[in-house]
């Protein structure tokens, strides 16, 4: 074996240092890609911005997505992943879960602040195509066929108010979501869930049945 000099060893330790497992090598990606989409919109949503911000290369970076389509569509998935996949437990309640949820929706969203971008923008087809906007589109109506279904099971228990139907209910706890989430900016995200947990408090004196 030829031996190293110093410097050799050096870039060749750096070089195994930063070498990573290919999954979480992906993550790193994903998550690089979400900051950038949150601090600067998909306009800046780069390879090169991306693969700068990681550490590694643009080669690199292609190793482990074949495009930056790819990218998105991957981040799509840590979106789902985050929105759905720890939800509060389901409670006897269908109202106060309901709440739980909405206070999660929002500290989810203060710890991964580029979510709206990737849901709410209208520029998300230009990156990732038909597919991404279909992506999308599926998670919106998951997200709303979850306040709908609470609303629904409370609506059969007799714990929603006379006269308003459950898909203007639905739209009114969507509402407040938004609201939450594009208003004035929480210090932290237990500021952000406390905040949510007031405004729950109020629009459930207009749902529940006293």
């Amino acid at each position: 074996m030829i031996p190293l000099g110093d410097e050799r060893k050096r870039v060749f330790t750096s070089e195994v240092t930063r070498r990573l497992p290919t999954e979480e090598r992906r993550r790193q990606i994903v998550d690089a890609a979400l900051g950038i989409i949150a601090e600067a919109g998909l306009q800046r949503f780069t390879t090169a911005a991306i693969a700068e911000r990681v550490g590694i290369s643009e080669g690199a970076l292609f190793r482990h997505f074949r495009n930056k389509q790819a990218i998105v569509v991957a981040a799509l998935d840590r979106v789902e992943e985050v929105m759905f996949e720890r939800l509060p437990d389901r409670t006897d309640d269908p109202l106060d879960w309901l709440g739980q949820v909405v206070s999660y929706r929002v500290q989810m969203v203060h710890e991964h602040p580029g979510i709206p971008r990737i849901v709410f923008s209208d520029e998300l087809a230009h990156a990732a195509g038909p597919e991404g906007a279909a992506r999308v589109a599926a998670l919106k109506r998951r997200a709303l066929a979850l306040g709908r279904e609470a609303l629904l099971e409370a609506q059969r228990r007799g714990q929603l108010v006379d006269g308003v139907s459950v898909e203007d209910m639905t739209l009114m706890v969507q509402g407040l979501i938004f609201a939450l989430l594009f208003g004035a900016p929480a210090a932290e995200p237990n500021d952000a869930a406390a905040r949510a947990a007031r405004a729950w408090c109020s629009l459930e004196r207009l749902l529940r049945r006293p």
